[in-house]
């Protein structure tokens, strides 16, 4: 009897250390990889363990799989556009797994691959790069940082190209967008631009100037030939007109008197 015990305490006590407990959070899920300690066949659970907690083997396996849109950012430096002058940008995309299990089965380079994010660097970081820069030299360097049109379109035809190169492997995972940031190109073509909107800038100022200053001389032009016909009008000779617009300047001023003889004098007071 002490023999029996024994041994049914040794095996309740080894079936205890035997199981581990695998959690998932919201959003998550668990993706389980048995492997056997003596005989039969390992390999992945095709049922992935949801927001909880399940026990399973000790000797089980697990990878974290999110299943909520995540984001993957990318900086491009010196990418050379359809002109030839090299650009810099940032470019992100946002992608989600729908389908965990065969992910992990088919995608990640194997479930022990340095982290649980390792399906983007392994399967699709490469690409989403190369078809970038293939399709940023379709766009001459104004397009990319001015022509927000041109910045869409590109977009757009990166994540249609995308989804296609998903679909070709069939990779579980879904194309939500592609954002192309701000496009700069080189200090030094950024400081030409500059230099010529200040140029430009310069030649508008100098040319409104211009035409104020021709309006200007027009106007006095103007002033002097109708001052030259009241004066032929009214025969008056050149001192009597003048005279005449020293009274009317006069007559405009509070202080100011004319004292009438054979010639008018307007004397200003204090």
């Amino acid at each position: 009897m002490t023999v029996h015990l024994i041994l049914c305490m040794l095996a309740l006590a080894l079936g205890m250390t035997g199981c581990s407990r695998v959690s998932a959070e919201a959003g998550e899920q668990r993706v389980l990889i048995e492997k056997p300690w003596f005989f039969g066949h390992g390999g992945i659970d095709s049922e992935p363990v949801s927001a909880g907690a399940s026990w399973v083997a000790w000797s089980t396996d697990s990878v974290n799989v999110s299943m909520q849109p995540l984001r993957f950012d990318e900086q491009f430096e010196d990418m050379m556009s359809a002109n030839n002058v090299p650009v810099s940008f940032h470019a992100a995309v946002r992608l989600q797994v729908t389908d965990s299990v065969e992910l992990v089965r088919h995608f990640t380079g194997g479930y022990n691959c340095g982290g649980e994010l390792c399906w983007y660097t392994t399967n699709v970081q490469r690409m989403f790069q190369n078809l970038i820069r293939s399709d940023c030299k379709r766009y001459t360097m104004s397009q990319l940082a001015i022509d927000q049109t041109s910045v869409q379109e590109l977009e757009g035809t990166v994540k249609t190209e995308l989804e296609a190169y998903l679909s070709t492997q069939k990779m579980p995972v879904k194309v939500h967008e592609v954002v192309v940031g701000k496009v700069s190109p080189p200090k030094i073509v950024e400081d030409q631009q500059k230099e010529t909107a200040a140029q430009q800038q310069r030649a508008q100022t100098e040319a409104q100037k211009k035409i104020a200053e021709d309006a200007r001389r027009a106007a006095e032009l103007s002033r002097a030939a109708a001052d030259s016909a009241y004066q032929n009008a009214m025969g008056l000779s050149s001192q009597q007109f003048v005279e005449l617009q020293r009274i009317k300047m006069c007559a405009e001023k509070a202080t100011c008197q004319v004292f009438l003889g054979s010639t008018p004098v307007p004397i200003v007071g204090r």
